[in-house]
């Protein structure tokens, strides 16, 4: 095989490789689905990290520009899908520091490694923590 075939080979496996880490970090357990509207009223399907903490379920926008996070803050009503559940919310932002640090520091806990291995590829610094209520 010529240096070019080998290359391509190489290449191949490491693509292979790299989309089998990210599906194990983002994809591979404790991943919900939040439903959202999009402004047009469409539903969007986002695969998302979650923990529950004193009675509430959080979210974190590892960024406030990530199209779910959008989709609340104009429309709060969301659904979440866990473990063949399925249930109704209201999101809530809590766009300060302190929330951002106690939902974080939980992520990373329950999530431990892959929360470690995702850091390298997102910069959760300016993440926003989402608290999901049950609607009243």
């Amino acid at each position: 095989m010529s240096w070019l075939g080998w290359l391509v080979l190489v290449v191949l496996a490491g693509l292979v490789a790299a989309a089998g880490l990210v599906w194990w970090v983002l994809e591979s357990s404790g991943v919900a689905v939040i439903e959202t509207r999009r402004p047009d009223g469409k539903p969007r399907h986002t695969h998302v990290w979650f923990v529950d903490l004193d009675g509430l379920t959080w979210l974190e926008a590892a960024t406030p520009n990530q199209e779910w996070y959008q989709d609340v803050r104009q429309n709060s009503h969301v659904v979440l899908r866990s473990d063949g559940r399925e249930a109704p919310f209201v999101a809530i932002p809590y766009p300060s520091p302190q929330a951002h640090a106690y939902v974080r520091k939980s992520l990373r806990e329950k999530y431990g490694l892959r929360d470690r291995v995702l850091g390298w590829a997102v910069n959760t610094s300016k993440s926003v923590a989402v608290e999901l209520s049950p609607p009243k």
